[in-house]
């Protein structure tokens, strides 16, 4: 584990191998293209980037101030979300909100902006190697007919949805736009 976590493993059959994720398309609601692409990951690399998010997490409440961001770290993120929206709603019913999301966004993200980000705070420097070593090359994603694999993509922007890294990474790439 602890060599995938610091980038060690760099032969390049096995990196790549490592790094390839099966493409799932996810349906987002009823109609039939409209999907969203889950990029599987091996499980030792999951692993790695669970683990080193839980390394942070006495951090990430120090980077991630206010509830702009409830996404990464944030004990029950998501609902909380939901809870402190219905709050503010029920409080002041003849408020107006606001709502800001991004198309696509996991996907269409720069991998140079989001590691800037995450390599520009300090207190966040255990997932910086981790960071490096999944998305400074571009890596295969692998679309199966069932068990056949029928194509390879290559993934070269963006951050893989479900990589605990990928999302640290994206999240604080869009600080700035709130």
């Amino acid at each position: 584990m602890e060599c995938i976590v610091n980038g060690d493993i760099t032969d390049p059959p096995t990196r790549a191998l490592l790094l390839a994720n099966r493409l799932i398309p996810a349906a987002k609601s009823d109609e039939e293209t409209d999907i969203r692409p889950i990029a599987v990951q091996d499980a030792f690399v999951r692993t790695a980037g669970v683990w080193v998010m839980n390394a942070l997490k006495e951090q990430l409440p120090k980077v991630f101030t206010g509830v702009t961001q409830l996404g990464s770290g944030s004990p029950g993120g998501a609902v909380r979300a939901v809870h402190a929206i219905y709050g503010f709603l029920s409080a002041e019913p003849d408020s107006v909100n606001v709502a800001m999301d991004f198309k696509n966004a996991f996907n269409t993200r720069s991998r140079t902006s989001m590691a800037k980000a995450l390599y520009n705070e300090p207190k966040l420097n255990k997932a910086w190697k981790l960071f490096h070593w999944l998305y400074s090359d571009p890596s295969a994603l692998l679309i199966y007919d069932g068990v056949e694999r029928i194509a390879t993509i290559k993934s070269a922007r963006g951050v893989r949805q479900g990589c605990a890294i990928g999302g640290l990474a994206f999240n604080l790439s869009t600080q700035e736009s709130y």
